[in-house]
């Protein structure tokens, strides 16, 4: 038998150290590689199972009108699923041999974590930390350091190519309204251009709703921006001037909600048309629900105002129709004492600037006299108090006159069909009433027709509302 010599020793035995120094190395490599980073590849998918998109990321809208977003992990990976973003980037990490993916974002740095295929067989891991900038277009993320595993650091040379470049993510599929992108703490920070966009939509203004507020006086959020739809020539709203108007304004969210607060609920989704997707789930979305919940506000307060005037007309009326008032010569009289009509509602009303008026008319629709005692069935406080005044056999409506909270001269009364009516009137008529030494009586038919009615929800005992205005 031949016996093997000793090269052909030689050479098995360097084959076998060989082989295993490359196991060795493999092993090394491949142990290094992996130290402590698999948790840190992200699955998409159970970082945003649950995630709520109507809680929205943070967001400021600024004094200059842009918006500043704060996006943190779960935002981002969210965004970028949705927008397809997520998908670009699986591509060029496929296209670079790189099979798993990860990030952290702290003290406004970024960390990449990838597992990429060396010589098209070792899957190591890498670490690298990444400047964050923003080019005008893109956001480009440029590797500063790299690192195999956890600790050792590698030379540029030894850089994986997914490393050698910049990264280039394009945010086009997301918004077209990015001006700036930066890292701050835990979060990646987008600001938008907003409102200086330019205009967006186009409102009318709720012309009941304003008239409502500036007769009842509520307490003003923003009311350089009621006082400005208040004195537009027409209910279509001058976007570019609302824009200028909010831009110019202390509180930009206020001036904002307010101005589509007071604007009619079918012209505000006008506003959300011109929006990205992107910029009205975290911005119109959160403007819309202040937006509302001022508007329930007001309408809430309005309408608790409006049932004080109300209430006012209906307890004077009621006590007229019951018997317990006397017609006196200067003024009603109840339970021998002169009427106080203050005395009858929380409003401001004094003696001295509300009175009691007998309503009368040929047009039947006008006043509401159903119910109504004939005047020669009303008592009196004398035996010819304002006999030679009333007619015999006729029957009056009462109404109120007064200023309102907001210091609007009216006229409240009820129109035949049940409707609660506050008229505006002059100041001049008013002031006629005031003085007048008897119980003022008014011709329904010498009042100019109003040269605007505007419709108010209807409160409880009345078959609707509206405020009639001069």
């Amino acid at each position: 038998m031949d016996r093997p010599g000793p090269r052909r020793k030689n050479w098995i035995l360097w084959l076998g150290l060989t082989l295993s120094l490359a196991a060795l190395v493999i092993t090394a490599l491949l142990l290094l590689g992996g130290d402590g980073l698999t948790a840190r590849y992200d699955v998409a998918e159970e970082i945003t199972a649950g995630y709520d998109p109507s809680a929205g990321p943070a967001l400021t809208l600024e004094d200059d009108g842009t918006l500043t977003v704060r996006l943190t992990r779960e935002d981002i990976y969210w965004y970028a699923q949705r927008y397809g973003v997520l998908d670009a980037i699986r591509q060029k990490l496929a296209d670079d041999d790189a099979s798993a993916m990860g990030f952290r974002l702290a003290d406004s740095r970024l960390t990449v974590y990838t597992r990429c295929r060396v010589l098209g067989l070792l899957p190591l891991s890498y670490r690298a930390e990444c400047a964050v900038s923003w080019d005008g277009s893109a956001l480009q993320l440029s590797p500063e350091r790299v690192w195999l595993g956890r600790r050792i650091a590698l030379p540029e040379r030894r850089w994986p190519d997914l490393y050698r470049t910049d990264m280039v993510l394009s945010l086009e599929s997301v918004t077209a309204g990015v001006i700036d992108a930066y890292l701050d703490a835990d979060a990646l920070v987008l600001r938008l251009d907003g409102l200086r966009s330019g205009t967006f939509g186009q409102l009318e203004r709720d012309r009941s709703l304003l008239e409502a507020m500036r007769i009842f006086s509520p307490p003003p959020v923003y009311e350089p921006v009621t006082t400005w739809l208040s004195a537009l020539p027409e209910d279509t709203v001058p976007m570019d001037q609302a824009r200028a108007l909010c831009l110019d304004a202390e509180d930009v969210s206020g001036a904002i909600r307010e101005l589509l607060a007071c604007s009619r609920s079918e012209s505000v989704p006008s506003v959300w048309e011109a929006m990205d997707d992107f910029v009205l789930r975290v911005w119109g979305r959160s403007l819309s629900e202040s937006a509302a919940l001022r508007r329930d506000e007001l309408d809430t307060y309005l309408a608790g105002e409006q049932a004080r005037y109300e209430k006012l007309l209906s307890a004077v009326r009621e006590m007229y129709k019951s018997g317990s008032l006397a017609i006196g010569e200067t003024g009603f009289v109840n339970a021998g004492k002169t009427l106080d009509l203050g005395s009858l509602t929380s409003l401001s009303a004094t003696a001295t600037d509300c009175r009691v008026v007998f309503l009368w008319s040929e047009d039947p629709s006008a006043v509401c006299c159903e119910g109504m005692p004939c005047v020669d069935d009303v008592p009196r406080a004398g035996r010819h108090v304002m006999e030679d005044i009333l007619l015999p056999g006729t029957v009056y409506d009462l109404g109120v006159v007064l200023t309102s909270e907001g210091d609007v001269p009216l006229l409240l009364h009820r129109s035949a069909d049940g409707r609660f009516i506050l008229r505006q009137i002059s100041e001049g008529l008013y002031v006629s009433m005031l003085v007048e030494h008897s119980n003022p009586v008014l011709c329904m038919d010498e009042l100019a027709a109003p040269a605007l009615v505007l419709e108010r929800p209807a409160g409880e005992g009345w078959t609707g509302a509206a405020i009639e205005l001069e």
